[in-house]
């Protein structure tokens, strides 16, 4: 993989580089897109006042492909961001920032089918997925598994005037070095970390059905006129973890369904998204715990500016104990640029948010966001 990032490194340097994207090119060819993020959060007011705090953190995600032939492609991405939390109330400024590798894989084309091999984020939460907002689906983010090792397959077809994909997924927790990260190590995981899917060999599957008219399913929210998606997750229980083991918790198989959907529509020269999602979690992270996850959010698209209302969620209904509820309530405004700005093949975002936020101990935070993102990529084609 090393040897794979500093290949593609040098050859970004090299003249004849386009402004297409991974999609763009014509194989033999290779490419990258870079996103950089700068984010400050300042909760300004909390109970216990002690969580007031600012942070200032970076997110810069690398993504790199080589096309050998058109069926062929392989794929890195590399983040950098924020590894190691701050203490609670602790202000910080590009505190804790590591790099990894949080995919690694293959892909094969071989039509109808797309395989993907290697280490991946699994497709489930079409929520998290879409992304809209600032920190918007932070709860909806529970139910990911990201950066596992495994196989997925996609089967493409049409029905019922939508365009359809299926996809299933076999796949385990990253246990190797690159579960680590760089400068700032967050630690390789182990199985005596215990949770849901950390097992050794293969011991998770997940089957997701995704439809959508008007584009293809994984591009739903932001090009599709209504979309949705439903689907059904197992994660075999690990060794139990450090807490569950002071706990006297025996660790627990996980069961996970979601069902989610999307609409857009116009009203004069305004484009509405809208997106709502329901997971229901049965041994909620390896634990004797269910838990119900809702996410709702608006969008109001006038010109360069997006507008954003987004609600979340999660009620944990607790063994021999109280329930408890986590909530997240986010208004957002964003500005995007138009496409080649400021030069050929990038562009760039600004935005701000207000979060207000209640987690299972009652604690709450009312917090302001100001993101700065820019983008931009290219390509190259071989042999022409």
């Amino acid at each position: 993989m090393r040897m794979f990032v500093i290949v593609l490194g040098v050859l970004c340097l090299l003249d004849g580089w386009g402004p297409a994207f991974a999609g763009d090119c014509e194989a033999p060819c290779a490419g990258y897109e870079i996103s950089a993020d700068l984010q400050n959060d300042w909760i300004f007011s909390g109970n216990p006042s002690s969580l007031t705090s600012n942070n200032l953190y970076p997110s810069i995600s690398t993504d790199l492909f080589l096309a050998p032939t058109d069926a062929l492609k392989f794929v890195a991405s590399i983040t950098t961001e924020q590894v190691i939390d701050p203490a609670p109330g602790k202000s910080s400024a590009f505190y804790g920032t590591g790099s990894y590798a949080e995919e690694l894989y293959a892909i094969l084309d071989a039509d109808p089918v797309v395989l993907r091999v290697g280490k991946i984020s699994t497709i489930f939460s079409l929520a998290s997925e879409a992304d809209p907002g600032i920190n918007a689906m932070d709860i909806a983010t529970n139910i990911d598994a990201d950066e596992r090792w495994g196989v997925e397959a996609v089967l493409g077809f049409e029905a019922l005037d939508l365009k359809q994909s299926l996809a299933a997924t076999v796949f385990t927790v990253d246990r190797t070095f690159l579960s680590n990260s760089l400068f700032n190590r967050r630690g390789t995981t182990g199985l005596t970390d215990g949770g849901a899917g950390n097992t050794s060999g293969v011991g998770s599957a997940a089957l997701t059905l995704s439809g959508c008219k008007g584009a293809e399913p994984a591009d739903c929210y932001d090009e599709g006129d209504f979309g949705y998606r439903a689907g059904f997750r197992f994660q075999r229980a690990g060794h139990a973890s450090p807490d569950q083991i002071d706990e006297d918790i025996k660790p627990v198989d996980e069961f996970t369904g979601v069902v989610a959907a999307t609409a857009k529509f116009d009203i004069d020269e305004v484009t509405v998204r809208l997106l709502g999602e329901t997971a229901f979690v049965r041994g909620f992270e390896s634990n004797p715990d269910d838990a119900l996850i809702m996410t709702g959010s608006a969008a109001l698209e006038m010109g360069a500016m997006t507008y954003t209302a987004a609600f979340s969620r999660q009620k944990t209904y607790v063994r021999d104990d109280a329930d408890t509820v986590e909530r997240l309530l986010e208004v957002s405004a964003v500005y995007q640029s138009e496409d080649d700005v400021p030069f050929d093949g990038a562009s760039w975002s600004a935005g701000a948010a207000y979060d207000y936020s209640s987690d299972a101990d009652a604690q709450t935070a009312h917090v302001l966001s100001l993101l700065l993102s820019f983008t931009f990529g290219g390509s190259r084609e071989f042999g022409k």
